[in-house]
Protein backbone atom coordinates (compact mmCIF):
# COMPACT_ATOMS: atom_id res chain seq x y z
CA UNK A 1 0.00 0.00 0.00
CA UNK A 2 1.03 3.29 -1.01
CA UNK A 3 1.53 5.93 1.52
CA UNK A 4 -1.27 8.08 -0.65
CA UNK A 5 -3.91 5.21 -0.44
CA UNK A 6 -2.96 4.85 3.40
CA UNK A 7 -3.82 8.62 4.30
CA UNK A 8 -6.99 8.19 2.54
CA UNK A 9 -7.80 5.03 4.61
CA UNK A 10 -7.22 6.93 7.61
CA UNK A 11 -9.03 10.15 6.62
CA UNK A 12 -12.35 7.89 5.63
CA UNK A 13 -11.74 5.79 9.11
CA UNK A 14 -11.80 9.39 10.83
CA UNK A 15 -14.79 10.79 9.10
CA UNK A 16 -16.65 7.60 8.94
CA UNK A 17 -16.65 7.66 13.11
CA UNK A 18 -17.82 10.82 13.98
CA UNK A 19 -20.56 11.29 11.10
CA UNK A 20 -22.90 8.58 10.73
CA UNK A 21 -24.20 7.27 7.29
CA UNK A 22 -20.82 7.05 6.08
CA UNK A 23 -18.75 4.75 4.46
CA UNK A 24 -16.03 3.77 6.79
CA UNK A 25 -12.67 2.54 5.64
CA UNK A 26 -14.00 -1.10 5.58
CA UNK A 27 -16.91 -0.13 3.48
CA UNK A 28 -19.33 -0.83 6.18
CA UNK A 29 -22.18 2.09 6.77
CA UNK A 30 -22.67 3.38 10.36
CA UNK A 31 -26.00 4.08 11.54
CA UNK A 32 -27.68 5.93 14.43
CA UNK A 33 -30.36 4.08 16.57
CA UNK A 34 -32.55 5.44 19.25
CA UNK A 35 -33.07 3.06 22.12
CA UNK A 36 -36.25 2.47 22.99
CA UNK A 37 -36.72 3.70 26.49
CA UNK A 38 -39.89 3.65 28.63
CA UNK A 39 -41.67 6.64 28.90
CA UNK A 40 -41.60 7.55 32.78
CA UNK A 41 -45.33 8.58 34.72
CA UNK A 42 -45.16 12.48 34.70
CA UNK A 43 -44.27 13.77 37.87
CA UNK A 44 -44.85 16.90 40.51
CA UNK A 45 -43.27 18.71 42.75
CA UNK A 46 -43.83 22.00 44.86
CA UNK A 47 -42.21 25.36 43.51
CA UNK A 48 -42.33 28.07 45.90
CA UNK A 49 -42.08 31.49 44.69
CA UNK A 50 -42.84 35.23 45.34
CA UNK A 51 -45.21 37.60 44.05
CA UNK A 52 -46.51 40.55 44.50
CA UNK A 53 -50.02 41.02 45.04
CA UNK A 54 -52.79 43.93 45.74
CA UNK A 55 -53.89 43.59 49.72
CA UNK A 56 -56.29 45.52 50.69
CA UNK A 57 -55.49 47.99 53.59
CA UNK A 58 -56.95 50.23 56.39
CA UNK A 59 -55.19 53.51 57.36
CA UNK A 60 -56.52 55.56 60.32
CA UNK A 61 -55.36 59.56 59.50
CA UNK A 62 -56.11 62.89 62.00
CA UNK A 63 -58.04 64.99 60.00
CA UNK A 64 -58.81 69.05 61.18
CA UNK A 65 -61.96 70.50 59.62
CA UNK A 66 -63.14 73.89 60.45
CA UNK A 67 -66.67 74.20 61.37
CA UNK A 68 -69.25 77.16 62.10
CA UNK A 69 -71.12 77.00 65.78
CA UNK A 70 -73.48 78.84 66.65
CA UNK A 71 -72.99 81.25 69.55
CA UNK A 72 -75.22 83.62 71.96
CA UNK A 73 -73.95 86.39 73.33
CA UNK A 74 -75.27 89.66 75.10
CA UNK A 75 -74.67 92.87 73.70
CA UNK A 76 -75.47 96.24 74.58
CA UNK A 77 -76.76 97.96 71.01
CA UNK A 78 -77.73 102.54 71.19
CA UNK A 79 -80.01 103.40 69.11
CA UNK A 80 -82.09 106.80 68.21
CA UNK A 81 -85.43 106.80 69.69
CA UNK A 82 -87.56 110.17 68.43
CA UNK A 83 -89.26 112.22 71.59
CA UNK A 84 -90.99 115.07 71.38
CA UNK A 85 -89.47 117.73 73.76
CA UNK A 86 -91.13 120.89 75.23
CA UNK A 87 -88.72 124.14 75.10
CA UNK A 88 -88.73 127.80 75.88
CA UNK A 89 -87.88 130.12 73.48
CA UNK A 90 -86.82 133.56 73.89
CA UNK A 91 -88.88 136.24 71.51
CA UNK A 92 -89.44 139.91 71.17
CA UNK A 93 -92.85 140.76 71.31
CA UNK A 94 -93.96 144.68 69.92
CA UNK A 95 -96.55 145.44 72.72
CA UNK A 96 -98.83 149.02 71.92
CA UNK A 97 -99.34 150.65 75.32
CA UNK A 98 -101.16 153.65 73.44
CA UNK A 99 -104.31 155.40 74.79
CA UNK A 100 -107.48 157.04 73.09
CA UNK A 101 -107.73 160.77 73.01
CA UNK A 102 -110.19 163.40 71.75
CA UNK A 103 -109.23 165.23 69.07
CA UNK A 104 -111.30 167.96 67.34
CA UNK A 105 -111.47 167.21 63.11
CA UNK A 106 -112.59 169.52 61.00
CA UNK A 107 -114.60 168.10 58.37
CA UNK A 108 -116.80 169.62 55.00
CA UNK A 109 -120.17 169.80 55.29
CA UNK A 110 -122.69 167.45 53.03
CA UNK A 111 -124.34 169.78 50.16
CA UNK A 112 -127.78 170.54 49.97
CA UNK A 113 -130.17 170.16 47.49
CA UNK A 114 -129.31 174.02 46.66
CA UNK A 115 -126.66 174.85 45.28
CA UNK A 116 -124.25 176.46 47.34
CA UNK A 117 -120.62 176.08 48.47
CA UNK A 118 -120.10 173.59 51.35
CA UNK A 119 -118.94 175.39 54.56
CA UNK A 120 -116.15 173.31 56.83
CA UNK A 121 -117.95 172.33 60.45
CA UNK A 122 -115.55 171.17 63.28
CA UNK A 123 -116.20 168.07 65.57
CA UNK A 124 -114.29 166.11 68.42
CA UNK A 125 -113.49 162.75 68.10
CA UNK A 126 -111.93 160.16 70.31
CA UNK A 127 -108.92 158.68 68.55
CA UNK A 128 -106.43 156.19 69.70
CA UNK A 129 -102.80 157.23 70.20
CA UNK A 130 -100.83 154.13 69.93
CA UNK A 131 -97.48 153.75 71.62
CA UNK A 132 -95.04 150.61 71.03
CA UNK A 133 -92.90 149.29 72.82
CA UNK A 134 -90.43 145.76 72.16
CA UNK A 135 -90.77 143.27 75.42
CA UNK A 136 -88.74 140.16 75.72
CA UNK A 137 -90.66 137.20 76.87
CA UNK A 138 -90.63 133.26 76.81
CA UNK A 139 -92.43 130.69 74.16
CA UNK A 140 -93.08 127.30 74.59
CA UNK A 141 -91.96 125.49 71.55
CA UNK A 142 -92.77 121.72 71.13
CA UNK A 143 -90.21 119.52 68.36
CA UNK A 144 -88.84 116.35 67.71
CA UNK A 145 -85.61 115.53 68.75
CA UNK A 146 -83.77 112.08 68.58
CA UNK A 147 -82.44 110.86 71.49
CA UNK A 148 -80.16 107.98 72.31
CA UNK A 149 -81.18 104.76 74.37
CA UNK A 150 -78.92 101.91 74.98
CA UNK A 151 -80.79 98.27 75.00
CA UNK A 152 -79.29 94.86 76.08
CA UNK A 153 -80.41 91.74 73.63
CA UNK A 154 -78.86 88.33 72.97
CA UNK A 155 -77.56 88.18 69.61
CA UNK A 156 -76.35 85.30 67.81
CA UNK A 157 -73.33 84.60 66.17
CA UNK A 158 -71.03 81.95 64.20
CA UNK A 159 -67.71 80.97 65.06
CA UNK A 160 -65.26 79.35 63.19
CA UNK A 161 -64.31 76.14 65.58
CA UNK A 162 -61.07 73.47 64.44
CA UNK A 163 -62.24 69.88 64.96
CA UNK A 164 -59.69 66.99 64.85
CA UNK A 165 -61.37 63.49 63.60
CA UNK A 166 -59.90 60.34 62.70
CA UNK A 167 -61.12 58.90 59.66
CA UNK A 168 -60.19 55.29 58.39
CA UNK A 169 -58.91 54.83 54.47
CA UNK A 170 -59.13 52.04 52.34
CA UNK A 171 -56.99 50.94 49.83
CA UNK A 172 -54.98 48.39 47.82
CA UNK A 173 -51.21 47.98 48.75
CA UNK A 174 -48.73 45.35 46.52
CA UNK A 175 -47.12 43.35 48.67
CA UNK A 176 -44.50 40.49 47.96
CA UNK A 177 -46.35 36.95 49.20
CA UNK A 178 -44.89 33.75 48.62
CA UNK A 179 -46.94 31.31 46.71
CA UNK A 180 -46.34 27.52 46.50
CA UNK A 181 -47.30 25.86 42.80
CA UNK A 182 -47.27 22.05 42.09
CA UNK A 183 -45.54 21.97 38.62
CA UNK A 184 -45.63 18.62 36.53
CA UNK A 185 -41.55 18.12 35.24
CA UNK A 186 -41.44 16.93 31.23
CA UNK A 187 -40.29 13.20 30.67
CA UNK A 188 -36.89 12.37 30.31
CA UNK A 189 -35.78 12.08 26.07
CA UNK A 190 -34.87 9.04 24.79
CA UNK A 191 -31.21 8.45 24.06
CA UNK A 192 -29.94 8.00 21.19
CA UNK A 193 -26.55 5.75 20.32
CA UNK A 194 -24.82 5.10 17.01
CA UNK A 195 -23.31 2.26 15.63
Amino acid sequence: MTAKNFLMAAFALSVGAFVPGQVSAFGKKKSCETEAVPAPCPTTMLVTTTEMQKVPVEKTVTVRQCKLVPVTETVEVTRLKKTKVVEEVPVTKCVDNGHYECQEVTTMARKGLCKKECEPVTRTVKTWVPDITEVQCTKKVERCVKVPVTETKEVTRFRKVVEEKEITIRGYECVPVEVTKEVVCAPAKPARRCR
